[in-house]
């Protein structure tokens, strides 16, 4: 399946023709269409963005999966972009929260840090990231669903 929607893809691309083609404005309103939002804040860098898709339209050689992949991420990412503005400007209050002595585990692959963060997660008085709640971060979780979310499946 995957080298048939590669091999359409590459026959398409020999005519000219990208699909899905990457764009910055057609990505924002994805994004804006997902979440019902609008307001990207202030950390959206456009000029940032535009050059990174202009890298993959020209120089990355994606592959036509490849290209599917990087828009749904760009997507995805400017749908959570507009979900912490929306969450900020609701709970401005967030920004004050006390975070004290926060863990930060960087490693190498292959050198521990994942069961480093496996062991540390079981102590109750910490609290990690979830792999599902980092990639579907919105709605924020709640305490009482955090072992029955939805997204958990996902």
């Amino acid at each position: 399946m995957l080298r048939a929607i590669n091999s359409v893809g590459s026959g398409l691309s020999a005519l000219g023709i990208d699909l899905p083609r990457l764009n910055v404005q057609a990505a924002k309103a994805a994004a804006m269409k997902k979440t019902g939002l609008s307001n990207f804040g202030d950390y959206l860098c456009e000029e940032g963005l535009q050059r990174v898709v202009d890298s993959y339209n020209s120089e990355a050689n994606l592959s036509t999966l490849g290209r599917i992949t990087v828009k749904g991420m760009i997507e995805g990412n400017l749908a959570t972009l507009l979900n912490v503005e929306e969450t900020l400007r609701k709970k401005p209050e967030i920004t004050e929260a006390d975070v004290s002595k926060p863990i930060f585990i960087l490693g190498l692959p292959r050198t521990g840090s994942t069961i480093l963060q496996e062991l540390l997660a079981l102590d109750p008085n910490h609290r990690f990231v979830l792999t599902w709640e980092s990639s579907r971060p919105f709605p924020p979780v709640s305490e009482s669903s955090i072992k029955t979310d939805p997204r958990i499946a996902e």
